[in-house]
């Protein structure tokens, strides 16, 4: 399965409110990437953030939901600093970053 040309153009033209909806959860340093899942009911896209030392699991379900929406597809939002540092590198090594 090839990366939706025009999910990327999506996100791309909506980074402000993508990031402004970030910012309202708690997220920070956000970048995006594409994965390529040939699975049914996978993400379409992921986010990376970091997110503050007093958000919840509520802001970030809350932050996922919403993105989501705005974007019309399945989106996985993921706490770089819960991953293992290795798949965190991994992840980001072809992410885009938002800011």
């Amino acid at each position: 399965m090839a990366v939706r040309t025009d999910l990327r153009l999506e996100v791309v033209s909506r980074k402000d409110e993508i990031l402004a909806l970030a910012r309202e959860h708690g997220a920070h340093n956000l970048s995006v990437r594409f994965p390529r899942y040939d699975f049914y009911d996978m993400p379409e896209v992921e986010f990376l953030a970091d997110m503050d030392k007093d958000s919840s699991l509520l802001d970030r379900a809350n932050l996922l939901g919403e993105l989501s929406d705005l974007l019309g597809v399945q989106a996985m939002v993921f706490n770089r600093e819960s991953l293992p540092p290795d798949f965190a590198q991994s992840l980001s090594a072809d992410a885009l970053i938002l800011g």
